[in-house]
């Protein structure tokens, strides 16, 4: 996997589009619902960051800038959102250990960049001495702008939550047991 013909083909193709020699890693979240953009994972500021590429102009467009993190995961929401986790590729314990983590969501033109859960290293700075994590489980069936994650935010065992990524807003589904 990724040294096949079709897979060198799409990284020549991206070559040409970007004009430069890019590194892509395929996903199987890759296109939007709609097919009209593409979600790929690109060197930016010395880290790998979201890019998306409008399917019908062509056009590539850098929808996060972080330089202390990598994006480790992304997910399509629909159309409209993308969420994604962050960790650091350049650590040898691995990108999902450490001071990364967090969940976020920012739609494909790089708007309405939301923290739906803070990062490791954020929640050091806060004194926090009990780490909670939220991770992305599926999107919501019927929904451009829902997600299901699981996450120990108020004890030490996963709940199921639906969050809404316009607002923010985290709706408990599992109340006395996931």
């Amino acid at each position: 996997y990724g040294n096949d013909e079709i897979t060198k083909g799409v990284g020549a193709r991206l070559n040409e589009i970007f004009e430069r020699e890019v590194e892509f890693f395929a996903v199987a979240t890759g296109t939007a619902a709609n097919s009209l953009a593409l979600a790929a994972l690109s060197p930016q500021k010395g880290k790998r960051n979201l890019v998306v590429l409008d399917l019908e102009t062509k056009r590539p467009r850098a929808v996060t800038s972080f330089s202390n993190f990598d994006v480790i995961s992304y997910h399509w929401v629909g159309s409209s959102y993308l969420v994604f986790t962050l960790g650091t590729l350049d650590t040898p314990t691995g990108a999902e250990t450490g001071f990364g983590g967090g969940l976020f969501a920012v739609r494909p033109d790089g708007s309405d960049y939301r923290k739906l859960a803070p990062t490791v290293e954020e929640q050091i700075g806060a004194g926090a001495t009990v780490y909670r994590t939220l991770r992305f489980l599926r999107t919501t069936p019927g929904s451009q702008t829902e997600i299901i994650a699981a996450g120990n935010l108020r004890t030490d065992r996963d709940d199921v939550y639906r969050i809404d990524l316009v607002t923010g807003k985290q709706t408990l589904l599992t109340f006395d047991a996931p």
